[in-house]
């Protein structure tokens, strides 16, 4: 028997068969639907897999037809979805039906609940499903409390625990032993235009991919320029050769060397250009990744532009604060900084660094609120002790559980990589690299002598 014959729509679910209707009538809707709809609110069973498979394809850029749907789910959905096809006639009111599915689900898990009540043997039970009642109520919001007695044996039951606690490390040394960042946090490295945000993000979350589950979410650089940095920074090998494709035998040693290492990093990039924090928390928990990293801030869409910049950005914070934290994600907000009066000239003497502050992080307050920790990268003046070619200040300046910090950073842009110093090392590795280009030019001047 076709599924057409077979399945039934039952009363009620017509909404939820309009929108997987709409789904597969309107390609140009596809990633609305798939952000703004939730699987679990699918009462019919066939239009679950469907979403789901949907879903699947569009996270992985493939596209999304009855055909490709088809080859996901099977074949025995064939006549369903040519029947879904024949019977939506326009897309347009796929959010009305969206809103609709949504409340008849509630509805049934309300009555679901009411039923286990009604079935109860204790009223501990009854209780128990009240809570969940209550939630299903408030919109689907977890309500727990914790009596002090609660807390001071949750408290010595973590203090005793053989397990280590495990806290996500960003492999500098002298932050990881200042910090202590878990998933649930919400921490922002602020910087300005081309000082090595996204760099040293990518260092952070290659390094966090030995351990946890990394989604990289590019806004703003598309894939093969952010694969072309992650193959300098994972195999020392030049930026420049890669950009150029002058890549030496050796070269071609390394990356084959450290391929299998690097192919079992827990690292997914996602180009994600124009998306909304809908669409970053719906694929983030898609692909249940344990760290979000988004490059940058900024750019991700408003829900509304009938509102004003900053308030855009203040929501996008904190829909993304509350994500983090009812998701028990580690989100990682690369931010740009307002102002960029680097410099403050003294009477004599050196230039002197105005060092960028949380008031900087642009268009929005509410980013400095909702953060964690906060990371400012940024460099040195020209003129001053430090090369800013090859130097970058890292400071924390806010962290709710460890230490303000204040570092320096030997940045190698050949290799897109990062590397602590202390200041005297810094100017020693300077007056190195001064002398070994002094050498080499007078090498070739005494060559040319020479001819």
């Amino acid at each position: 028997m076709s599924m057409a014959n077979t399945t039934k729509v039952q009363p009620g679910l017509e909404a939820e068969t309009a929108v997987i209707g709409a789904l597969i009538y309107a390609p140009e809707i596809v990633k609305d639907v798939l952000f703004a709809v939730r699987e679990q609110d699918f009462g019919i069973e066939i239009n679950r897999k469907i979403f789901r498979a949907a879903r699947d394809l569009y996270l992985r850029a493939k596209p999304v037809t009855a055909v490709t749907i088809r080859d996901k789910v099977g074949q025995e959905s064939s006549d369903y979805l040519a029947q879904l096809y024949q019977l939506t006639t326009t897309s347009a009111n796929w959010r009305e039906y969206a809103a609709i599915m949504a409340e008849q689900a509630s509805m049934r898990r309300m009555q679901e609940i009411a039923m286990q009540v009604a079935a109860a043997g204790t009223a501990q039970e009854c209780r128990e499903l009240a809570a969940k009642l209550q939630q299903e109520q408030s919109g689907g919001r977890q309500i727990t409390a914790y009596t002090m007695e609660d807390m001071i044996q949750d408290f010595a039951a973590r203090q005793t625990a053989k397990d280590p606690v495990r806290y996500v490390r960003y492999g500098l040394a002298e932050v990881d032993a200042g910090t202590y960042t878990q998933p649930g946090d919400v921490v922002i490295i602020g910087g300005y235009p081309s000082d090595g945000k996204t760099a040293l993000a990518l260092q952070m979350a290659l390094r966090m991919a030995r351990e946890w589950r990394v989604g990289f979410f590019s806004l703003e650089t598309d894939r093969r320029k952010v694969t072309d940095r992650v193959v300098a920074a994972l195999n020392d090998i030049s930026f420049t050769a890669i950009k150029r494709r002058e890549l030496t035998d050796k070269d071609w040693e390394r990356f084959a060397a450290k391929s299998a290492a690097a192919s079992a990093l827990k690292f997914t990039l996602i180009e994600a250009a124009g998306w909304s924090v809908s669409d970053i928390t719906s694929a983030a928990e898609a692909y249940d990744f344990d760290v979000v990293v988004i490059d940058y801030v900024q750019l991700i869409r408003p829900s509304s532009t009938r509102i004003m910049r900053s308030e855009q950005v203040a929501e996008i914070s904190r829909e993304l604060h509350a994500f983090a934290q009812s998701r028990k994600k580690l989100v990682i907000e690369l931010a740009q900084l307002t102002r960029e009066d680097r410099a403050v000239t003294p009477k004599k003497g050196k230039p002197q660094q105005n060092e960028p502050r949380m008031s900087d992080l642009k268009e929005s307050g509410q980013l400095e609120q909702d953060a964690d920790m906060i990371f400012m990268i940024y460099r040195p003046v020209e003129g001053g002790d430090y090369n800013p070619t090859t130097s970058r200040f890292l400071r924390i300046v806010k962290n709710k559980e460890g230490l303000l910090l204040r570092t320096l950073l030997w940045f190698d842009g050949d290799k897109q990589t990062f590397t602590p110093m202390t200041m005297t090392s810094a100017r020693e590795v300077e007056e190195d690299k001064k002398l070994v280009e002094r050498n080499a030019r007078n090498e070739r001047m005494s060559g040319a002598k020479r001819r």
